[in-house]
């Protein structure tokens, strides 16, 4: 059985049509963009707020400013993205490949980035209150600046992340230093 969201949902089937859809300023919330390549595409400002991209490849994407509350971004190739000052609470970045992707100003309040990638991942100045990165890879990445209230680091690889000037108490448990 299918769930009202699968039934309703505006199937997109190739790059181009989503990068033109954004580009004319539809908005694209609740799409399915599963497994699609809009790797290197520009799709800055798009309203993605609940939209299921898992499996995509965003590799090299430019997201930033984009809305992806409570968007679906499991398991999406994203090494090396744009995602700067993306509104993104509540969103599910399960097992995402976030290698060397820009987050500057990202707003991850309680975002799902569990068994993530996200070495020398850029989060500088991040909201990411109560996100929860469990069985996540952060070697090498920056959150200096970060709000990092309550956020759980559970058996997480923190090995040279910087957590310098960040604000607010983060639960860390069985981490890798």
């Amino acid at each position: 059985m299918r769930t009202y969201h699968e039934q309703t949902a505006r199937r997109f089937h190739s790059g181009k049509e989503v990068e033109a859809a954004v580009r004319s300023g539809e908005s694209l919330e609740g799409a399915d963009l599963s497994g699609l390549n809009l790797s290197g595409m520009d799709l800055s400002g798009a309203d993605l707020g609940g939209a299921r991209l898992s499996g995509a490849d965003l590799s090299g994407t430019q997201l930033r400013e984009a809305r992806l509350e409570r968007a679906m971004l499991d398991h999406v190739q994203a090494a090396g993205a744009d995602l700067s000052a993306v509104r993104a609470e509540f969103a599910v970045f399960g097992l995402a490949d976030l290698r060397q992707a820009r987050l500057e100003g990202a707003g991850l309040r309680r975002a799902n980035l569990v068994g993530v990638n996200a070495e020398e991942a850029n989060f500088r100045g991040a909201d990411v209150y109560y996100a929860r990165f469990a069985a996540a890879k952060l070697h090498g990445a920056d959150f200096t600046g970060a709000n990092v209230e309550r956020t759980i680091f559970r058996a997480a690889d923190i090995r040279d992340a910087s957590l310098r000037e960040t604000r607010g108490a983060a639960n860390f448990d069985r981490v890798r230093k």
